[in-house]
């Protein structure tokens, strides 16, 4: 059996937010969220690699980066610091 290699605990969710990329910003819907990163539904996948910038609701900001594309959507890893793990323990 296959172990799961994912450092921090996913939080299920259908949540609205926005996905900011060279200066276009997206509607999306947030599938899950973790510490390190989260799983978006998109209907425009930037290119893995892509710098984007994560708005959900009254959050700040979160600079992360597309990992990987996933059925109908995206992967992102965070740019983590604590202060980013605070406000995301606090989602």
């Amino acid at each position: 059996m296959m172990s799961d290699k994912r450092q921090y605990e996913r939080i299920a969710t259908r949540q609205s937010a926005r996905l900011s990329e060279g200066g276009q910003t997206l509607e999306c819907t947030l599938l899950n969220i973790s510490l390190g990163g989260a799983a978006l539904a998109v209907t425009v996948q930037p290119v893995i690699g892509a710098r984007v910038t994560l708005m959900i609701n009254d959050l700040p900001a979160i600079d992360a980066e597309v990992v990987r594309h996933i059925d109908n959507g995206i992967a992102l890893h965070f740019d983590a610091d604590e202060e980013l793990a605070a406000r995301l323990k606090a989602f």
